[in-house]
């Protein structure tokens, strides 16, 4: 172990462990700092989740504190796969 002071940890699968328990916590309502409305449908969300995916995000959530956001549906056209992305409630 260095003397730096600092600890590090090998957690396999980190990443895939860490949006799987965001996502169970998004699922329960537990956390979730916005919610999203598309085309009349309410979807809670974490905010750091959407920015730390999203462009569109990441500038709209670091201008203001905002809690809601409506979309309209053609918003969520992926341009990699010209296909919906999905959004679950």
């Amino acid at each position: 172990m260095e003397k730096s002071g600092n600890i590090q940890l090998e957690i396999p699968d980190f990443s895939n462990s860490v949006l799987s328990h965001l996502n169970q916590l998004r699922m329960q309502g537990r956390l979730c700092d916005i919610v999203v409305n598309v085309q009349g449908q309410a979807f809670r969300a974490h905010k750091v989740v959407l920015a730390a995916s999203s462009p569109y995000f990441r500038d709209h959530m670091s201008l203001n504190e905002m809690s809601t956001c409506l979309l309209s549906g053609d918003l969520f056209i992926s341009p990699q796969t010209k296909s919906p992305i999905e959004l679950s409630t």
